[in-house]
């Protein structure tokens, strides 16, 4: 799902305001193609994100001013390259298919290793020494990038998708949260929560099944770093006490369904939800009080993928 030759065309990056009938601004109009995760530069002038333009076999990260000008292409050929997110340093860090290895129980499809470039695109090097699939990198607060990396070999093919963390030029590359652990089976969509230090927000979800949708969790790893040790809160879930997240708990038929989380402070995040099977994707508000505001539907389409349009700090 996430390789090229897989993807369908149709999708759109848009620009909307938080208030419901707002207008809207569709960044790449006249461009068709497929779409992955923008990230926004920390002086929010720019957007940065994985485009397969209609025709071609391959994503490549591309660049735009966020009025729409100065599209510029900045990695080219027969791989895939995804999730890219920008790095103080001036550089950019995200997933590709260059690392010439496949996922082992699907050997049709691309095992992607975290690698980097320059800001133009130029000097790319894999900066992974893995050999199986890893996803969405974002950057937290001390500077390093925290992924999703899929433990396979000599594993089960479940219960093996957790959290590590390296150094913006592939060193220190260390377990973050759940490896080695019987629960959560996966982990995705890791972002910190500003100023808090080492806790952050996280889709809790299956390997099958519902695949990468799942449920809304904060994690202290200062806390613990195996199965719920560093669970603080599910949303909604308030009244739900870390205590009462068992090991052996299933996200199949536990609803709402969550995707992409982006926190705006410790309490509020912007996040993709449905609240149940026939629900299209809407963009959401939910806090950590159990407060769930939908922002936006968009009839003919699953809204995906939020990221705020506001300048954040450097990490250090």
């Amino acid at each position: 799902h996430r390789n090229g030759f897989m993807a369908e065309p149709g999708g759109r990056m848009l620009i909307v305001g938080l208030n419901p009938g707002g207008e809207v601004f569709d960044v790449l109009k006249g461009h068709e193609g497929s779409f992955w995760r923008p990230d926004v530069s920390y002086d929010c002038s720019k957007l940065l994100f994985s485009f397969q333009p209609k025709g071609e076999k391959s994503f490549h990260l591309y660049e735009v001013n966020t009025d729409g000008t100065d599209l510029k292409q900045l990695t080219f050929g027969d791989y895939d390259d995804l999730d890219p997110v920008y790095t103080p340093d001036g550089k950019i860090t995200f997933c590709s298919s260059r690392q010439h290895s496949y996922v082992r129980c699907m050997p049709m499809t691309h095992s992607f290793a975290v690698s980097r470039c320059d800001a133009d695109g130029k000097n790319i090097y894999v900066i992974s020494a893995n050999g199986e699939p890893e996803y969405l990198p974002s950057m937290l607060e001390d500077g390093r990038v925290i992924f999703t990396r899929w433990e396979y070999t000599d594993k089960a093919l479940w219960r093996v998708q957790s959290l590590w963390t390296m150094n913006p030029d592939g060193t220190n590359q260390v377990e973050h949260y759940g490896s080695g652990g019987y629960w959560p089976n996966s982990l995705f969509y890791a972002k910190p929560l500003p100023g808090q230090s080492s806790k952050f927000v996280a889709i809790v979800t299956g390997h099958h099944g519902v695949a990468r949708e799942g449920e809304l969790v904060l994690f202290d790893p200062s806390k613990g770093r195996q199965e719920t040790t560093g669970v603080i809160q599910r949303i909604p879930g308030r009244d739900n006490p870390p205590a009462n997240v068992t090991v052996d708990q299933l996200v199949d038929n536990s609803w709402p369904k969550f995707l992409f989380p982006y926190p705006l402070d410790d309490q509020r995040f912007l996040v993709s939800c449905r609240m149940k099977p026939s629900d299209p994707w809407g963009l959401y508000l939910v806090d950590t009080f159990d407060n769930m505001v939908c922002l936006r539907l968009e009839e003919g389409y699953h809204l995906l993928e939020p990221t705020a349009l506001i300048p954040t700090d450097e990490p250090t």
